[in-house]
């Protein structure tokens, strides 16, 4: 009886390692893989960045970061429709993602849907009001589209939230400098 259970506690370590190191191996392999990506994005080679992204999102599907790295390289091979997928995942995994956030955003300007674009940030800042992230970059898009009343109240907003907010800062002195 004591050889069964023996072996059965083998067995069972012996499973539960191979799982973890499987499950291991496929974080290690996907940030690997987003790694290859990143370095060849900054080669300018975008189809191969794309693959490599592709990879690390299959080997972690909740790595926010994977998805938008995604978003840009398919938007820099042209692919703009699955960017803005690859960008609208990431803002799934996390609904938070500044550079999601801002890079639909701004693939929405460039394709003419600037309202689209706004009510989205808009949408952001209400839901997380307590983010400077969220209003410095609803100031982003009000100053891009001309409202500069409403980028500074934006900012303002970020400042009140995070009084050292380096981006939030630095974004207001040059809206004073620019009016």
């Amino acid at each position: 009886m004591r050889r069964f259970h023996w072996q059965f506690a083998v067995r069972t370590l012996s499973l539960c390692g191979l799982l973890f190191w499987s499950v291991g191996c496929n974080t290690m392999h996907g940030w690997s893989s987003n790694k290859a990506g990143m370095r060849a994005y900054k080669d300018g080679n975008y189809a191969v960045a794309k693959g490599n992204f592709q990879q690390a999102l299959y080997d972690q599907p909740e790595n926010a970061d994977v998805a938008h790295n995604l978003g840009a390289a398919l938007k820099k091979t042209g692919d703009a429709a699955g960017a803005e997928k690859a960008y609208r995942h990431a803002l799934y995994i996390d609904p938070a993602h500044q550079p999601a956030h801002h890079s639909l955003a701004m693939l929405m300007a460039e394709q003419g849907r600037t309202q689209e674009a706004k009510d989205l940030l808009q949408q952001w800042a209400d839901v997380e009001p307590y983010l400077p992230e969220s209003h410095v970059e609803l100031a982003w898009i009000q100053r891009e589209t001309g409202d500069m009343v409403g980028a500074e109240s934006s900012l303002k907003n970020a400042l009140k939230i995070a009084p050292n907010h380096d981006v939030a800062t630095a974004q207001l002195g040059d809206l004073y400098r620019a009016t």
